[in-house]
């Protein structure tokens, strides 16, 4: 299967632009930024052609899915059959240890962040960085530059405001390289398998299975506070309350898609 920065650069060159659920790296608002530390290093990346589909929950809830193209495994591919284009996408591991939000959410206080007024939220937890091959290039430079992902922390940072097609993203160096540590070391060793990640198998940080009846607690909404008066797009749409691996219902929201913004096909 496909894997690391390098072969997916040569791949993609000339292409057009339970457990607890797992969370995933994403900045919704310009200037937004994350500090994060990479657990995958560059070689171990895993990237791939995605398929996006609009699917529909039993509450009305729509939101985009992403399906990993079966024509890559030498299978058959029903959406390839529908005329449903694919995109690259890569995945990783990353600990983030807080995101700096342009809206106050639940949990954050106030900051100023190089003279911007942020809202400071502490996460402390593994995420998954999943984002179109088009956003790749920034840490392709600082792999290139350092020879490795994961000796130091860095900031991801979203130029772009909500809702644009093409929003970018910067990947800075936080301070002096440093040693993961123990308890990172063996937290990566411990990680659902990207591969299990990306072909659908996995859907919650224990590994377990899709298919598997236990139940487990909705993905979590988007926790911004909406201010008095504004529109309904800031809301998030209403989850369930609680869903089955047997019938996981995804965790891509349609206002959020840093894989490329835009109808199916990105």
């Amino acid at each position: 299967m496909p894997h690391g920065f390098k072969q997916m650069g040569e791949a993609t060159a000339g292409m057009g632009t339970g457990g607890e659920f797992i969370k995933h790296v994403r900045l919704y608002e310009d200037q937004e930024s994350a500090i994060i530390r990479f657990l995958t290093d560059a070689d171990d990346v895993f990237w791939g052609p995605f398929h996006r589909v609009k699917k529909r929950t039993s509450t009305g809830r729509e939101w985009w899915d992403s399906v990993f193209c079966l024509e890559e495994l030498g299978q058959a591919c029903e959406l390839c059959r529908e005329e449903i284009s694919a995109g690259t996408q890569f995945l990783a591991w990353v600990w983030q240890y807080k995101m700096y939000h342009a809206k106050q959410v639940e949990g954050s206080r106030q900051v100023d962040v190089n003279g911007l007024i942020r809202y400071e939220e502490i996460n402390d937890e593994p995420r998954l960085m999943r984002y179109s091959h088009m956003h790749k290039g920034s840490i392709e430079m600082r792999l290139q530059r350092l020879g490795t992902l994961t000796d130091r922390d860095y900031e991801w940072i979203r130029t772009g405001p909500r809702g644009t097609n093409r929003p970018t993203y910067m990947l800075e160096p936080v301070g002096d390289p440093s040693e993961l540590s123990e308890k990172l070391v063996l937290l990566r060793k411990e990680l659902p398998a990207l591969e299990d990640i990306a072909h659908g198998k996995v859907r919650t940080l224990d590994g377990q299975a899709v298919g598997e009846k236990k139940k487990t607690a909705a993905p979590p909404a988007d926790k911004r506070v909406v201010d008095v008066g504004t529109e309904e797009k800031e809301k998030s749409p209403e989850q369930p309350a609680e869903v089955t691996q047997e019938k996981e219902e995804g965790d891509f929201d349609p206002d959020d898609m840093p894989w490329g913004s835009g109808p199916p096909g990105y």
